[in-house]
């Protein structure tokens, strides 16, 4: 605190002269200890009855700190931010602070607050700048009506009476809709808003009269040439020198062509989603997969106890056609021997024993085929790791390859011609299996497409190598080939050439994404008619 009695000459201010500077405040002012205490408030202070919290209730001897810590957890996160920053204040962490903030209450009155810590006080000057606060909204809508004005004059600029009739519209009117000015002065802005808007239209007008400034709003206008344009519009109030809301004025913009992009991109979603949904169905797949591997697994072993089961019969069958042999000497047991071999005749043992073990074997096969398939499903739909990891890349094509194999199975034959000694390589393995995965796919289309129905197959290679430093995926094809005229856009996103819901256009997108976030590269080459092999090179490591 400043002494308050001062040794004369010494250079001190008189005594009262802080309670004098207090006062000559034109704020709510306290000097807070840097306990948090309240010492001194100013009288504006004393006799606040309003609700800024930070004010009301508090007086000397006041723990100002704990009131404020009691508004951090405000419902009101402009209260809570404002409580922060005090705080911050009165520990130190923040020499000086100047915050402005609304209390909504009945109406929003809007405060400022100045904290300043300095030796061992802390003073906080809160005012109410309310009034500011709504001239300056006044001169922001006055400023928006103006820039609106002259920084849109291509716009539709309209003025319009209660009734919703024009009393005014700009040059650009006749313009942007395409009539020569005879043709627009014979005709009126209301008539040409199409039937469907028209009583939007009006509402918002409506709306603009009550509250001052409409939302923006959609509707179409009959232009020139016979078809609707579609504008966006936003109507204030024009207030006169009486106060009083006689008109508004409208501007509008013409946002046909943005609205025709829009559903452009609304179908491209269309297709990003198709494409998001069998990614679902990939991964609901695979949890079949999972599912399927369980039963698969103790069918397997019961085919081959029963393997193992009718070997050991069959040996024994083969035993007993020796005991027969042996029993057919006795007279007392001919008839009994003679009587098992037509039953053994009968049933066809000899065909049994020949075909039972090919059946089983057969059998054995297919549940080796299905379980590789479950084990190739569960690894290339793993979720994968947020980071590289070291991975065999000839593993990832023979997964994938099987996981593939429907797509390409009818069209073509597969090859793989795949290097033992390449390394493994640091990358997104999730990523990779997918680009694979779009590169067999593209290539088994550009078969299906060369081939036109005709039950002859094509073929499919798959090639690993290493160049140096680089690992070498290439995927070769005996489809139709890319035409030159379109060389350039097939790694574009969305740039498709299948018909409707046979491609989203996102495949070989896909493939230079994942090529270029490894630090690769992806390119091709094509002969029309005779096939393409794109080639994609990864580094072998990676720093990150």
């Amino acid at each position: 605190m400043v002494p308050m009695n001062p040794l004369p000459g010494s250079g001190e201010p008189p005594p009262g002269a802080l309670e004098a500077l207090l006062e000559s405040l034109d704020s709510w002012t306290a000097l807070v200890d840097l306990d948090g205490f309240v010492s001194v408030v100013n009288r504006g202070w004393a006799a606040y009855e309003g609700g800024n919290p930070f004010v009301a209730g508090l007086g000397p001897g006041d723990d100002y700190g704990a009131a404020v810590r009691k508004v951090t957890s405000s419902a009101d996160g402009n209260l809570s931010i404002v409580a922060l920053g005090l705080l911050a204040v009165l520990k130190g962490k923040v020499p000086r602070l100047r915050l402005e903030f609304p209390l909504k209450g009945d109406s929003t009155q809007w405060f400022g607050v100045l904290a300043v810590r300095s030796g061992g006080m802390v003073v906080f000057h809160h005012s109410d700048f309310t009034e500011r606060m709504q001239i300056m909204q006044r001169l922001r809508k006055a400023e928006t009506l103006f820039k609106a004005t002259t920084e849109h004059a291509l716009d539709l600029i309209s003025v319009l009476d209660t009734d919703g009739k024009v009393v005014f519209t700009s040059h650009s009117h006749p313009k942007v809709l395409g009539y020569s000015e005879p043709e627009w002065k014979a005709l009126r802005l209301e008539d040409l808003v199409h039937p469907g808007d028209a009583e939007a239209y009006l509402r918002n007008i409506r709306d603009a009269f009550r509250s001052g400034l409409s939302p923006f709003f959609e509707y179409r206008i009959l232009n020139r040439s016979g078809a609707w344009s579609i504008f966006e519009g936003r109507a204030a109030v024009v207030e006169t020198a009486s106060a009083s809301n006689e008109t508004v004025l409208l501007i509008s913009r013409d946002i046909t062509s943005r609205k025709q992009a829009e559903l452009e991109r609304a179908s491209m979603e269309v297709q990003l989603r198709q494409a998001q949904k069998l990614e679902a169905v990939g991964q609901l797949a695979a949890g079949i997969a999972h599912e399927i591997n369980t039963p698969t697994q103790y069918i397997s072993d019961n085919v081959r106890f029963l393997e193992e089961a009718f070997n050991s019969l069959a040996e024994i069958l083969r035993e007993e056609g020796g005991l027969l042999d042996e029993a057919s000497k006795d007279a007392g047991l001919a008839a009994r021997a003679t009587g098992i071999r037509e039953l053994i005749q009968r049933e066809d043992l000899d065909y049994l024993l020949g075909e039972v073990p090919r059946a089983i074997q057969q059998s054995l096969e297919g549940l080796t085929r299905v379980s590789s398939i479950v084990k190739a499903m569960k690894i290339f739909s793993h979720p994968g790791v947020p980071g590289r990891v070291v991975v065999d890349l000839n593993q990832c094509v023979e997964t994938t390859c099987i996981v593939a194999r429907n797509e390409w199975k009818y069209v073509a034959l597969l090859d793989t011609e795949l290097d033992p000694d390449l390394p493994k390589i640091s990358c997104y393995p999730g990523e990779v299996n997918q680009m694979i995965l779009n590169l067999i796919i593209n290539a088994a289309h550009a078969i299906e497409a060369a081939l036109g129905g005709s039950g002859e197959k094509g073929r499919i290679t798959v090639r690993t190598s290493r160049d140096g430093d680089w690992a070498v995926l290439q995927v070769e094809d005996t489809g139709t080939g890319i035409p030159k005229h379109i060389q350039d856009q097939v790694f574009l996103p969305f740039f498709t050439t299948k018909a409707v819901g046979k491609g989203t256009g996102q495949g070989l997108a896909i493939v230079h994404s994942v090529a270029a976030k490894h630090g690769g590269t992806v390119g091709f080459e094509t002969e029309e008619g005779r096939g393409t092999t794109f080639t994609v090179r990864l580094p072998i490591s990676s720093k990150d």
